[in-house]
């Protein structure tokens, strides 16, 4: 029950998707992101933050606003940050064939390729792309990029 309200019985493949598309925003509120679980982990256990705890999502996005970015609110609950921020430190991991840009090493502190596959050092590559992450925040370093086209050659 919903509400009240009975659930609708799924009869046919239709009726599930009309369940989906109630749940719908208007096209003109679409937008592009990432849930954060997907990228955060708390250093002591390795284990994803939840919004509330001390030190959890909330307080993450919070910190972040320092650096220009502006909250997105459902309610009074911070969900997302928005805005430009050129001055904020950025650090990825990728696999060895991501599809990198110019654009994207522009505006990363640091990109770290995985190193085997399959990617049983990602925790480890993780760590690594972190500690560059926090030592550029402090002051301590300041990576350095470069992008350049190669030739693929290729063995007959």
């Amino acid at each position: 029950m919903t509400d009240g309200k009975a659930d609708p019985i799924i009869e046919n493949r239709y009726d599930l998707l009309d369940v989906f598309a109630k749940g719908e925003k208007p096209k003109a509120d679409w937008r592009i992101g990432t849930e954060h679980e997907k990228f955060v982990y708390r250093t002591a256990d390795h284990r994803a933050p939840s919004y509330d705890e001390p030190g959890g999502i909330r307080d993450l996005l919070d910190r972040l606003t320092r650096f220009g970015w502006e909250p997105v609110r459902e309610g009074e609950t911070v969900i997302a940050l928005k805005g430009v921020a050129p001055d904020l430190p950025i650090a990825v991991t990728c696999d060895l064939h991501a599809n990198l840009t110019e654009r994207m090493v522009r505006h990363a502190t640091a990109l770290i390729g995985y190193k085997t596959y399959p990617h049983v050092d990602m925790y480890e590559v993780g760590e690594q792309v972190g500690r560059i992450l926090l030592r550029a925040m402090k002051g301590e370093i300041r990576p350095a990029m470069g992008w350049a086209r190669r030739a693929l050659s290729m063995r007959p």
